[in-house]
């Protein structure tokens, strides 16, 4: 049964006289489901399949989202270049490539490159080295 269905069967229960918060646990939604209504718009932009690409004149021009992945593949391989989204777009846009963290952020996520804060691996690293309870 779907939302829109158990919606006209509470609709129906509150016209027969049940009250709306029994017709709702029996339907088993809750009063932000019943009451939500869904926005009218546009559902945004879709994504871009291109990036562009400013090198040499040669190499001037449009190059697609998988040529993009494999120039963040080549900068993971080395172990210094172990970077987060924001250094990773600094890098390729080093690197010719008009990107922004919201085309780099999708493409991370989608192909798992995506690496922990130096950070929060320290903080954890700290939280397992104190040594809880060793007198200190």
């Amino acid at each position: 049964m779907g939302l829109g269905e158990k919606k006209e069967l509470i609709n129906r229960y509150v016209f027969q006289g049940l009250k709306l918060e029994v017709s709702l646990s029996i339907a088993k939604i809750t009063k932000h489901q019943y009451y939500y209504k869904t926005k009218k718009g546009k559902p945004g932009r879709k994504p871009s399949l291109s990036t562009v690409f400013i090198g040499t004149d040669e190499h001037t021009g449009t190059v697609l989202n998988s040529d993009v992945v494999c120039r963040i593949k080549l900068i993971h391989q080395d172990p210094d270049t172990d970077y987060g989204h924001g250094k990773m777009t600094a890098a390729l846009q080093l690197r010719g490539n008009q990107v922004n963290h919201k085309k780099n952020v999708p493409i991370d996520e989608k192909r798992k490159f995506i690496k922990r804060k130096a950070r929060e691996t320290e903080q954890n690293a700290r939280k397992t080295s104190k040594g809880f309870g060793d007198g200190h």
